[in-house]
């Protein structure tokens, strides 16, 4: 098992764990021995509470970029063109404001 596939068992195991009887009781001892892990590994990988919540958040953050980055692949080059003005390809600024300075309809 490699550290990824263990991380993403021991996350889980240790969310299961803490949706049953609450975080405060939760363990990094517990969810490694419901998940069938090795507590030495789950230990040294995560020390307590804090280390899974930010591996949990590590695997949020590594699955919403890569789908970002499939939705700008697939999008093509017009999603992904901003000239030098600061405007996105649809000639929009940033801020849902026209060039006029006018809200959009549906922008407030």
């Amino acid at each position: 098992m490699d550290a990824s596939e263990f991380d993403r068992a021991l996350i889980a195991s240790a969310f299961t764990l803490a949706g049953e009887q609450g975080w405060a009781r939760f363990s990094v001892a517990e969810a490694a021995r419901r998940a069938g892990l090795p507590l030495d590994r789950a230990r040294g990988r995560f020390p307590g509470r804090r280390a899974v919540l930010a591996g949990f958040g590590r695997m949020a953050d590594q699955a919403a970029l890569g789908e970002l980055a499939t939705a700008v692949a697939t999008a093509g080059p017009s999603f992904t063109a901003m000239p030098a003005t600061g405007m996105p390809a649809t000639g929009m600024p940033a801020t849902g404001m026209p060039a006029t300075g006018m809200p959009t309809p549906g922008m407030a």
